[in-house]
């Protein structure tokens, strides 16, 4: 799922604000291609403090289940953001991102939990325009995330159709003493409606508190509305 981003570049011209509140409307396809092979799709759209939008992502990738419990995965992400909805400056910042992770699912006793490690390779672009050239800084991340989707409700042949997911999230920067190793936390929950086998709905919310190299510290609530498939590529085109 995703996060709203802010190169260096823009942190030491634009003050950030302390509290800020946003709404991500997103998109997740895990599609199987063959065999243990699949196609991952990931698009969101968000705002912040009653902007038109102030950031968009679109990230390909590829799957490979290695067991019925692991999962590898490496994707590519663009971001643009945009801060002049939050009244800063009407440029926009561009992202590249490169990721690897692992994604780990076993249960706790009855507890059904997922573990997901993910490191990110950014490279975040600074505004551009009125005679500023655009400048690069790049950026290592590791992120480590705990959750468990705790069936509610269960319909025809024991299926889940209601569920309770919550996690914890972890950022941390490496590769440059001038960043601050810990940059933040999220907390989640949220509902997820199983509409089929599979198409789901999510609804939820999480807070983040952010340590910003430059030593302020930021608050976010961002309210979240997914939409997911797992239908096999197959079946998206039409194919039996």
């Amino acid at each position: 799922m995703f996060f709203v981003t802010a190169g260096r570049g823009i942190s030491q011209v634009l003050p950030a604000p302390n509290h800020n509140q946003s709404e991500w409307f997103s998109y997740r396809g895990v599609h199987e291609i063959k065999g243990k092979w699949g196609l991952q799709l990931d698009g969101s759209w968000r705002q912040m403090n009653d902007a038109n939008w102030m950031q968009w992502v679109a990230s390909p990738g590829v799957n490979y289940q290695v067991s019925p419990s692991v999962q590898i995965t490496g994707a590519y992400a663009y971001f643009m953001t945009r801060p002049g909805g939050l009244h800063w400056n009407p440029a926009s910042f561009p992202e590249h991102r490169m990721q690897e992770q692992i994604t780990i699912t076993r249960p706790l006793w009855k507890i059904p939990l997922r573990h997901r490690v993910r490191a990110d390779h950014r490279f975040i672009g600074s505004g551009a325009g009125d005679g500023l050239e655009r400048s690069w800084y790049r950026q290592q991340r590791v992120r480590y995330m705990l959750r468990s989707d705790l069936p509610l409700r269960r319909g025809a042949g024991g299926r889940t159709v209601l569920s309770l997911g919550i996690y914890d999230e972890l950022f941390f920067h490496y590769g440059r003493r001038e960043d601050e190793q810990f940059e933040k936390n999220r907390i989640y929950a949220g509902l997820t409606f199983r509409l089929s086998q599979t198409l789901a709905f999510e609804g939820g919310a999480f807070t983040q508190r952010t340590h910003r190299a430059t030593g302020e510290r930021e608050s976010s609530i961002v309210v979240l509305f997914g939409v997911s498939s797992t239908a096999p590529l197959r079946r998206l085109f039409g194919r039996r």
